[in-house]
This record gives C-alpha cells, structure tokens and sequence, in this order.
C-alpha cells in the first residue's frame, strides 16, 4: 500500500547514491595477493563521479587522503605497529561521520570510509591499509580531479 507522502514510487524521485555493487565484498586482494582490477581503475571512476555529483572536492578529498597517507608513514618509518596504528585508522570514521554532519561531504562517503576502514581493521596485515586502501583511495583521488578538470 502507497502512502501519500511515500516518494520512493514517484516519478522522477531521487535514488540516493550508492557505492558499485559488490564493492569491496571480496577485500582488496586475489587468492594470489594481487590487487582486483577494479580497486584501481572500475570502482574508483564510479565513487569519483558520485563524489563529484555530491559536490566533495578535490581539495576535501585530498585533506582527508594526506590524513589516510600519514598513517602509512607512521608505518614505514616503524612509530607504531600495525596493530597500534588500527586505532588511528579506526578514528577515521568519526571524522569522515563529521565532515558529512557539517554538510562539507555527502554520506557517501561516509559509506566509503567505513567500509575500507573495516576493512583494514579486520586485516592482519598491513597491506591491506598500505596496498588496498590507499592505493585504491589515490585513484578515487585521481579519477575526482580528472572529472573537476573536465567540468571547467
């Protein structure tokens, strides 16, 4: 039964955004340790464009990656272990939460990071955090600024 105030039936209603279908369901990695293909080239040309139809910025993008890309530093130059910098990786969801709740981001990119944090945080390794996500991050990053420099 249809609700007069229901718009999910109206002509022309809005579908809210959504990240590509099965994103992520398999990790970043094949059973031989190489990354999906479409972690770099498919899916992240797919966010970019919902991203950029939201109106996030390159420039908010690129603060929140350089936030992701110090966790990796911290890894390289052994600070922290992988197990201690989860815990700098996990506040990454409130962040991202916040800067949807200022209205600066859209909420799908809140879906975005909550599923790649999980994602690190359920891993043992650290290339899950160093190849997976930010690699896959980087081209969400790249395909955003191809399609700003487009609209101009």
């Amino acid at each position: 039964m249809r609700y007069r105030g229901d718009t999910r039936f109206q002509r022309g209603a809005r579908q809210l955004p959504q990240l590509p279908r099965g994103y992520l369901q398999n990790g970043y990695f094949d059973s031989q340790d190489n990354l999906w293909p479409e972690i770099i080239q498919q899916w992240p040309d797919e966010i970019a464009q919902t991203f950029r139809d939201g109106r996030l910025t390159t420039t908010q993008l690129r603060r929140f990656f350089n936030r992701a890309r110090a966790l990796e530093k911290e890894l390289k130059t052994k600070t922290k272990t992988f197990e201690r910098l989860k815990e700098d990786v996990a506040t990454l969801k409130p962040i991202a939460a916040a800067s949807v709740g200022r209205k600066t981001a859209p909420d799908i990119f809140k879906q975005f990071i909550d599923i790649n944090v999980d994602l690190v945080l359920r891993s043992s390794d650290s290339d899950a955090l160093v190849r997976g996500f930010l690699t896959h991050f980087q081209s969400v990053v790249a395909y955003l600024k191809y399609y700003e420099e487009k609209r101009r």
